[in-house]
């Protein structure tokens, strides 16, 4: 058995939230009606207490999920479910164009090899490949981390200008994971700059203590950084060598995906 330098918590199994289950049953009847219903048609097929269903409703709506006609006062389903199904679809593509290229990079490396996404100031895991190793880095799919610690979410991040970034990071402090973390948006932006001129990121024990990584960009047809790729280690197997070679092979990994993904420098 395998042992991680890092995990996430296990999480136990929960008894079913009638708030949730409730705002599903919603959506689904809806999906049933697509010329809408209105807050007491829903209560009449769902048969849930006209104030919870209103506040369930309200939320529904002001979370993108329904739209409500103020003349008729009917509740159709919003374009975001199809929004949702169409990134999930996408996702599933590119771990499917992703996989080979990644299990080349873990067999090369012999470390960790990951797929992440940025989903506003977080990288949200996809993909990975695991070490070969018995001690290596863990990082499960579905995990989410704090993209300025990461050399994921660094790379990411470049792609934005500085309007986006002031309004992903409204203030100057940013969280601190471990004592090397950026803490700062103006170190942040420095740190970026770096990046663009480099075309990869580093993560020297910045999103976890004793864990080095280095990441590159997977861009689409347009130029932009859909995803990023990475090799993370333990820090004491990480020689000198390996962060030149590893660079390299990561580079070569995501440039590779990229013209895949049409994207030609």
């Amino acid at each position: 058995m395998k042992r991680a330098v890092s995990m996430s918590k296990t999480k136990s199994k929960h008894q079913v939230v009638k708030s949730a289950a409730r705002a599903l049953d919603i959506l689904e009847l809806l999906v049933k009606f697509p010329s809408g219903l209105t807050l007491t048609d829903v209560a009449d097929h769902l048969h849930i207490p006209f104030s919870s269903l209103h506040n369930l409703m309200s939320t529904l709506q002001e979370r993108g999920y329904l739209t409500r006609d103020d003349g008729t006062s009917v509740y159709h389903l919003s374009s975001k479910l199809i929004q949702l199904a169409a990134a999930h679809h996408s996702q599933h593509d590119l771990v499917s164009i992703a996989d080979p290229v990644m299990e080349r990079v873990s067999r090369l490396t012999a470390e960790t090899t990951s797929l992440a996404v940025r989903q506003d100031s977080a990288v949200v895991f996809i993909h990975k490949r695991a070490a070969q190793d018995f001690v290596q880095v863990v990082n499960p799919v579905g995990a989410r981390v704090a993209a300025h610690a990461t050399g994921l979410g660094k790379v990411m991040l470049a792609d934005l200008d500085e309007i986006e970034l002031d309004r992903l990071y409204p203030s100057e402090q940013l969280l601190r994971l471990t004592p090397a973390t950026i803490t700062t948006k103006r170190e942040l932006k420095e740190a970026l700059r770096r990046v663009r001129e480099d075309g990869y990121a580093i993560d020297n024990a910045e999103s976890h203590e004793g864990v080095w990584a280095v990441a590159a960009p997977l861009r689409n047809a347009k130029g932009r950084s859909v995803a990023a790729l990475s090799v993370a280690a333990p820090l004491f197997r990480v020689k000198d060598t390996n962060r030149t070679d590893w660079r390299e092979i990561v580079k070569d990994g995501a440039e590779e995906i990229s013209r895949t993904l049409g994207f030609f420098a």
